[in-house]
């Protein structure tokens, strides 16, 4: 197999992972703050996961655990976990992109590091 292709698979881990979070995101928002009461928040969370949604966010979850599996028998754990670095980068890029969260200077020289770190670590 190929260098790109066994690439892939951790890509694939890291897209899958960071797809799931923006989608319970995008869904917890919708239903809003949760109460403070335990069986109250138990009340709103176990309807929460069988929204359509959610469900597919749970299998992109599911998804990036296979990926992850396959990644971890093509290259060696101090390799590929530098990697997940990735993850922090891409859902960044979707919170100032789709949510609008905020893009301070701090946040971005801090992705500048680990973008550098992922460079040097992996090499």
């Amino acid at each position: 197999m190929t260098k790109f292709l066994e690439h892939l698979y951790l890509l694939c881990s890291i897209f899958f992972a960071g797809s799931s979070q923006m989608i319970v995101r995008w869904q917890i928002k919708k239903i809003g703050p949760l109460p403070d009461a335990l069986w109250d928040k138990i009340i709103i969370i176990i309807p929460f996961l069988f929204r359509p949604w959610v469900m597919l966010a749970l299998l992109c979850t599911f998804f990036s655990a296979i990926c992850w599996l396959i990644t971890l028998t093509k290259f060696e754990l101090s390799y590929a976990y530098p990697w997940t670095g990735l993850l922090y980068i891409y859902l960044l890029l979707g919170g100032v992109f789709i949510f609008g969260d905020s893009a301070s200077f701090s946040k971005i020289i801090g992705t500048l590091i680990i973008i550098v770190g992922i460079y040097f670590i992996t090499r």
